[in-house]
């Protein structure tokens, strides 16, 4: 599919020449992950020079590296859920996402990424953390699949509509990036979401910009949430 400029209002990549031309025939809402996953498939080492200079990919879990002390300290936690706080880019999304790890190899997993203002960098950061060959992306689904079989979908959620639009499904892992972003139905609906019948035990992982906001999060979850500080 070719590379095109895009000039669909809210994309991510808007005006940037690493946009496909699947992202002109999606709705606002879903352009931003549809045009990072597929970049993602087709991606060269020159993509996002003009968005953001791309971090080196190391590919931490292949190498058993690349988490700092507080994120290792977060990435142990068994609580059902728990939030990650900490300032503007000091790793609260490579945090949650470092969650994919436990279950990567479990063929029947099914995970969930949502965010209220897009998926790009959460995908950059799985990019660095897992070797982009290995995986198979899904753009109009969203979906990237590991080779054990096991699934992450990733999805902008700004109202109830898009909450909504995931009703039927179950996720083992929910991760919200951006927690306060989010509304107190939004995060009951997404709850209502975690659970499993596989065996599998469901968990909530969140970040926040503000410390201390685990008794806030526990009043809307109706249950104990653990904080871990970076």
């Amino acid at each position: 599919m070719a590379v095109v400029r895009c000039d669909t209002i809210g994309c991510a990549y808007r005006g940037v020449e690493t946009c496909t031309a699947i992202c002109i025939s999606m709705q606002d809402r879903e352009c931003a992950t549809a045009c990072t996953i597929q970049d993602l498939m087709e991606r060269k080492p020159e993509s996002h020079k003009e968005s953001r200079a791309a971090a080196p990919r190391k590919h931490v879990f292949a190498t058993g590296a690349g988490l700092t002390a507080k994120q290792k300290e977060f990435h142990t936690l068994e609580d059902r859920i728990a939030v990650v706080t900490g300032g503007r880019r000091s790793g609260k999304t490579y945090a949650l996402l470092s969650e994919i790890e436990k279950y990567k190899d479990i063929a029947d997993f099914s995970g969930l990424y949502v965010s209220t203002g897009g998926v790009m960098y959460a995908c950059e950061q799985l990019a660095r953390m897992f070797p982009v060959n290995t995986l198979q992306f899904v753009p109009a689904q969203n979906l990237v699949i590991f080779p054990s079989g096991a699934k992450m979908r990733f999805r902008v959620i700004r109202t109830m509509e898009d909450a909504f639009s995931l009703g039927g499904l179950e996720f083992d892992l929910v991760l919200v990036d951006g927690s306060s972003n989010f509304t107190h139905d939004q995060l009951g609906y997404l709850k209502h979401l975690n659970r499993s019948c596989k065996g599998i035990k469901p968990k909530i992982r969140l970040s926040a910009d503000n410390v201390g906001c685990s008794k806030g999060l526990a009043n809307v979850f109706s249950e104990p949430v653990k904080e871990g500080a970076l």
